[in-house]
């Protein structure tokens, strides 16, 4: 199933990255090639333009002789000169060329001119060219085909286009108006007297992208195949990096929901996937932590309910069977445990409200140094019952501070304090409570003389069900429970508990608790 699972993966990986460089490629072949296309247009608009500048300066100065155009308009030879200046140089051996040979030389001056242009007539070629009608079928296939016919100097010249200021055609075919691209204004002495234009040459255009693209097209051929040959393999191994640690982390998740919590994720090499391995790590040791306090949790209600009930069977049973009958001491002792089983139960109660958060506050303000003087004052016969000596600081305490909380659940925390100190402080010492503020906090302190607490166990006071001494506890009447409820209703009343070693020798606890006012 897992392998199932990471071939998907990693398939699906292979694809879309597969998919995405391919997408690269094609995207940057069309790029590549409008910018082919762009390359060549400029390349010979920059040569038109050079050509029509000369022949615009060279209007210029016969507009300048004439002051006017209309010696270009009607000298035909002129304009054919224009239209082909390099027409008239002599030939290699000092002659003059003829209109056939200047044709042919000086075509490139109007590409755009194709032999569809003039209605598919035969070439001058074509015509010099004698077939002898005896020859065999053979010779005529082997025969060159006809060559394009070459545009006469005055087509040439008629794809100049001449333009007065105001716009009007003076010279040249009126067909290339539509398509003229490349134009250059006349200036003489800083004014502009007309306007000379050219159609774009296709041809030259084509001609040069033909070429470039040709000698590309293998290059590219060859660039694609390795990049793709490439891509295979990056998409390969990337899709597999991926995919494992994915895989990985899913496994351990797995196993976590079934109940494993020993699962964790083995320390990977790909550092984005870190945090996550990390979160799941921790959840695993948060859940596997739950479940052992979960189970500790039961094991430890089952004791404390099973005691009580055992020692009342126990009584029951000895009374039925005429053992020890119905006496003073047997009822007491059913009451004992008949209280303890009662007070655990509420403890319970109080403390699964606060999981809950149901426990109830009735808040209001207290203020503080006459709360803690009444307080001392209530409790004092206890301590002296079970010979502790009693210290309260809160007279050195002057201020006049307000407390905003539950009076009744406040009572509840220190009661718990003071059954802790009864129930363990050795015969003779001392319970002392100081309280003091810093900033806008209440520090409440309870603390007592030995015996200490050990340093390892400090930390789990609050722990529900923890006792230092299970013997002792049990015997004392501890349900292990005071203290947790004292963390939940301090918690909800947005305070802290702590515990520490206390001057006096034995356990000490700090209680904060934010204040509302101080006078």
């Amino acid at each position: 199933m897992q392998s199932m699972k990471q071939g998907v993966l990693l398939r699906q990986f292979f694809v879309w990255i597969l998919l995405a460089n391919l997408l690269s490629i094609g995207f940057m072949t069309v790029v590549g090639k409008h910018a082919l296309d762009r390359s060549a247009r400029e390349t010979v608009g920059d040569s038109q333009v050079d050509r029509l500048a000369s022949l615009a300066r060279v209007l210029a100065r016969h507009y300048v002789y004439a002051d006017s155009w209309q010696p270009v308009i009607d000298n035909r030879r002129l304009w054919r000169t224009l239209a082909s200046p390099l027409a008239l140089l002599p030939n290699p051996d000092g002659s003059l060329p003829d209109d056939r040979d200047m044709r042919r030389n000086h075509s490139y001056l109007h590409p755009m001119l194709t032999s569809e242009s003039y209605g598919g007539r035969p070439s001058l070629i074509e015509k010099d060219r004698v077939v002898d009608p005896s020859a065999d079928a053979e010779r005529q296939n082997i025969l060159p085909p006809p060559r394009r016919r070459l545009p006469s100097l005055d087509e040439l010249a008629g794809s100049l286009l001449l333009y007065d200021t105001e716009g009007n055609l003076l010279r040249g075919n009126p067909k290339h108006e539509r398509i003229t691209s490349v134009e250059i204004p006349i200036r003489v002495r800083g004014e502009i007297v007309g306007v000379l234009k050219r159609p774009r040459p296709l041809r030259e255009i084509q001609k040069i992208k033909f070429s470039v693209w040709n000698s590309a097209t293998e290059t590219l051929a060859w660039g694609f195949f390795i990049t793709v040959i490439f891509s295979l393999m990056f998409a390969y191994i990337v899709s597999k990096n991926l995919t494992r640690p994915l895989i990985q982390i899913s496994s351990a998740l797995r196993k976590l929901a079934s109940g494993d919590f020993t699962a964790r994720v083995p320390a990977l090499k790909n550092m984005a996937y870190k945090p996550v391995s990390d979160d799941v790590n921790f959840l695993g040791h948060a859940l596997g932590e739950s479940k052992e306090t979960r189970q500790r949790w039961i094991s430890d209600i089952s004791h404390e309910l099973r005691t009580p009930v055992s020692i009342l069977n126990a009584e029951i049973e000895s009374a039925e069977a005429g053992i020890q009958g119905s006496s003073e001491d047997m009822l007491e002792s059913m009451r004992e445990e008949i209280t303890q089983l009662n007070t655990l139960i509420c403890d319970l109660k109080t403390l699964s409200h606060s999981d809950l958060g149901g426990l109830n506050f009735d808040r209001k303000e207290i203020n503080v140094n006459r709360w803690l003087q009444q307080y001392a004052g209530k409790v004092r016969s206890a301590t002296d019952k079970h010979h502790l000596q009693l210290e309260s600081a809160c007279a050195e305490f002057s201020q006049n501070v307000t407390l905003f909380a539950d009076e009744n659940r406040l009572r509840q925390v220190f009661d718990n304090l003071l059954q802790n100190s009864l129930r363990y402080t050795d015969a003779g010492g001392h319970v002392r409570l100081s309280v003091r503020h810093i900033d806008r906090s209440l520090i409440i302190v309870w603390e007592d003389s030995e015996p200490a607490v050990p340093e390892a166990s400090l930390p789990k006071l609050f722990d529900r069900l923890y006792r230092v001494e299970q013997s002792r506890s049990r015997a004392t009447g501890g349900s292990g429970l005071g203290l947790s409820i004292c963390k939940s209703i301090i918690d909800a009343q947005e305070g802290t508990i702590v515990a520490r070693h206390s001057d006096l020798g034995g356990l000490a606890i700090e209680i904060t608790l934010p204040l509302d006012q101080v006078k």
